[in-house]
């Protein structure tokens, strides 16, 4: 019997919630906490392509130096050869 009150209480809170929601959204309450939420979203998706294009640049330029090890090896190798 108490189990069946909790489970209704809940359901009943759960759709007063829902309801109250629904009426603040409806006022105008919660335009400027979505207007937060869409700017915090769209920086993140700024920020994640800006560290995602820093990392294409860091593995570029640790390729270019690689190529420049390699060949200034091959040089010296080439001295040592003649």
């Amino acid at each position: 019997m108490n189990r069946k009150i909790t489970i209704g209480a809940v359901v009943v809170a759960a759709v007063g919630l829902g309801f109250l929601i629904k009426k603040l959204y409806d006022d105008g309450y919660l335009d400027d906490a979505e207007y937060r939420l869409r700017k915090l979203a769209s920086q993140s998706k700024r920020n994640i392509k800006d560290l995602v294009s820093t990392g294409e640049n860091q593995l570029e330029y640790l390729g270019e130096r690689a190529d420049q090890v390699i060949q200034r090896g091959k040089r010296a190798v080439e001295d040592v050869l003649e």
